[in-house]
């Protein structure tokens, strides 16, 4: 369940003491990492047994529900959002002298002009004609002439 429809579900609990219902709050803010609840309270209210007005001699029930502001923690969502879109090049050549970062990087980046020139190869849906490779096994060495051909 997502945590703003567990804190709704929360609000909708009816506790039998103030110390449960705020205790409930702060179980539910150490379980959300993007969330921080602050100003927890509990509000009171009374619940009858029959429905309609309550007699005078009606002894009403004493139900305890939580209140909270919550809020986005900014921090936890910055941090998130700063090892997005990572990523890692590897390379054999350890000399920054000789092949820089940046170098690096660009050769990378270089080659996506080839993967989009040779893309109707491996996805016929791309648009261009595609290339139909047949696999095939060839028994006589004779026979890979013929087929040299195609």
């Amino acid at each position: 369940m997502k945590p703003n429809k567990q804190y709704e579900a929360l609000l909708k609990t009816g506790f039998s003491c103030q110390s449960d219902a705020t205790n409930a709050l702060v179980l539910f803010s150490k379980k959300c990492k993007y969330i921080v609840v602050n100003d927890i309270e509990a509000h009171q209210t009374q619940t009858y047994l029959r429905k309609g007005r309550p007699a005078k001699t009606d002894i009403g029930i004493k139900t305890f529900y939580p209140r909270a502001l919550v809020c986005c923690s900014v921090d936890a969502f910055e941090e998130k959002k700063n090892c997005k879109g990572r990523f890692m090049i590897a390379t054999n050549e350890l000399d920054k002298e000789r092949l820089a970062d940046q170098q690096v990087l660009l050769a990378y980046e270089g080659h996506n002009g080839v993967e989009k020139s040779f893309r109707f190869m491996k996805d016929p849906q791309s648009g261009g004609v595609p290339l139909v490779a047949h696999t095939f096994l060839l028994k006589n060495q004779k026979d890979l002439m013929p087929c040299s051909s195609l």
